[in-house]
């Protein structure tokens, strides 16, 4: 914690320095209990090699299996294609309505 521009460490409720550790077993646990593994990463050693070899070691398969496909509804379309056809059954029907009688959408002679 930076206070003024001075590094302050975290304090208890009496006032001491709060010091942590580094709890191995726990994480271990953590990791064999979600079905992972666990890698210590220092200073030194980040860990990575270890990590990279138990990849390398995994089924192929396991490795392409996790594949997502998003899927876009496009329904709305033909919803609004169907609602023209429709409409526009509503408006050339053989049998004409009272609402619809006097008009004339096509002017064809006989």
């Amino acid at each position: 914690m930076t206070v003024s521009g001075r590094t302050d460490y975290l304090k208890d409720a009496g006032g001491n320095t709060v010091i942590t550790r580094l709890d191995e077993d726990i994480l271990r646990k953590i990791a064999i209990s979600a079905g992972g593994n666990y890698v210590r990463a220092s200073s030194t050693n980040i860990g990575l090699d270890q990590i990279w070899g138990e990849i390398r070691k995994m089924k192929k398969d396991e490795l392409e299996s996790a594949m997502y496909t998003e899927y876009n509804d496009q329904f709305p379309i033909f919803a609004a294609i169907s609602l023209l056809f429709l409409i526009a059954d509503f408006l050339i029907k053989e049998r004409k309505n009272r609402i619809l009688a006097g008009i004339k959408i096509f002017k064809f002679r006989l």
